[in-house]
């Protein structure tokens, strides 16, 4: 089970900040993270592919959506930051 926590906008749609699933691939998890909140989909995919901009992070750490998280406690998503001073 890993704990997948969501944040900005990704937390405001889902109307929660984690969601536990049971995965072995980050990508796996962004998955069923969809299947448990559809409304997620069009943030996170464009023709079924995960976004480029979108950070996914294992326990602190960046991971791409192929490596494996079944010993990870938790998987943060992150959608693309912007801003700061003019």
């Amino acid at each position: 089970m890993v704990t997948v926590r969501l944040f900005a906008d990704l937390r405001e749609a889902a109307e929660t900040g984690e969601v536990e699933v049971e995965s072995s691939s980050a990508a796996d998890a962004v998955e069923k993270l969809v299947e448990r909140h559809p409304e997620l989909e069009d943030l996170l995919y464009t023709d079924g592919e995960l976004r480029p901009h979108i950070n996914l992070t294992a326990d602190g750490e960046p991971v791409d959506g192929d490596e494996e998280v079944g010993d990870v406690d938790e998987l943060a998503v992150f959608p693309p930051v912007s801003g700061g001073l003019l």
